[in-house]
């Protein structure tokens, strides 16, 4: 009887230390919400489809995510998946990679209101790869352009403090010391038929 109590005790104590360390790496910015990055990218795809000129280009037809996420563990036994940030430390086996195809957004949708300086990394690198294309059909260079896709890797950087505040940056040389596998996320654009 009072090895079972012990054994339940311990098992308690180890529950309540689990759940305390999820509950502080999310606190800490070492991980934040998948619905946080959710927004940040449709804010960015909804400045991306404004800026993007209407005549001679193909429509944003898809968009696919990969996200590197951790189990976190919560009070009660639940398991929520966060979102791994720059200087995470999520263990190779605490990773699940999460791949989500998405409806691009109308460009009249309304964006939060901080979503320019969050997204405008992620923005100008999918614009660079729309400029570049721009030059197909041209007279130098005649082709016709009917479909881009383009991949960019990135990671998300949290603000810390439990206010969700995040930034999302396309990976550069600037930031590749930094950088951990399992801190680097993915979209996948399509304009056009590709697919």
């Amino acid at each position: 009887m009072r090895l079972t109590r012990t054994a339940l005790v311990l098992s308690l104590y180890a529950s309540l230390v689990a759940v305390t360390q999820g509950v502080q790496a999310a606190e800490d910015g070492q991980a934040v919400a998948i619905q946080t990055v959710l927004t940040a990218v449709r804010d960015a795809l909804i400045g991306v489809q404004k800026r993007v000129p209407r005549e001679n280009y193909p429509p944003l037809t898809a968009v696919t995510l990969t996200l590197q996420t951790e189990v976190i563990k919560e009070g009660g036994g639940q398991i929520r998946l966060l979102v791994v940030t720059l200087g995470g430390k999520a263990e190779k086996e605490d990773t699940q990679e999460i791949v989500i195809q998405l409806t691009p957004p109308s460009p009249y949708s309304p964006r939060t209101a901080a979503a320019e300086s969050v997204t405008s990394g992620l923005e100008s690198a999918i614009m660079s790869a729309v400029e570049g294309a721009r030059s197909a059909g041209s007279q130098e260079l005649p082709l016709a352009f009917t479909g881009l896709q383009v991949t960019i890797s990135f990671i998300v950087k949290s603000s810390g403090g439990g206010g969700g505040r995040i930034e999302i940056l396309p990976i550069s040389a600037d930031l590749s010391g930094e950088l951990s596998k399992r801190s680097i996320q993915r979209i996948k654009v399509v304009f056009g038929a590709l697919k």
